[in-house]
């Protein structure tokens, strides 16, 4: 996959899933959201049945979990899709050295604040910082601030 491929699909999941986000903040019930936040707290122990887990799918996963929330399926598969083919990616990025900067719950928790407020332009906003920070970890920080912004 080319370079500029993959900055493509970056730029769909920002603009995607920032609507999903917003869909979701609509839609979704507190049960929901409870579900999604135990997700952000423990992404690993929580994808993988209280094992240690796989730090990318547990991402997925609650992508996955949020884009549910819409109850819409068209929306559903959109997040399957396009992280899919990032994941490949990141993954070498993290055999290599390039370990996460920021933790999942820094990332995920302001997530599940904005859609306990209801907040749609704060869940857009954390949603979008997510994925660039996942966009910024796959290019490298260099990249990350010439490119993601």
């Amino acid at each position: 996959m080319s370079f500029h491929a993959v900055r493509e699909l970056f730029e769909t999941r920002l603009l995607l899933e920032g609507m999903i986000a917003e869909v979701a903040v609509q839609r979704a019930s507190d049960e929901e959201i409870g579900r999604l936040e135990n997700l952000a707290e423990d992404p690993c122990d929580a994808a993988d049945g209280g094992k240690p887990g796989d730090p990318i799918e547990a991402n997925l996963r609650f992508h996955l979990t949020l884009a549910g929330m819409t109850r819409n399926r068209e929306l559903t598969r959109i997040p399957t899709n396009i992280p899919e083919r990032t994941q490949r990616l990141m993954r070498i990025k993290l055999q290599y050295g390039g370990a996460p900067q920021r933790s999942f719950p820094m990332l995920h928790l302001p997530i599940v604040r904005a859609l306990r407020e209801r907040d749609v332009s704060a869940v857009r906003e954390a949603v979008t910082g997510d994925i660039r920070q996942a966009q910024g970890a796959t290019f490298g920080e260099t990249l990350y601030g010439q490119h993601a912004r």
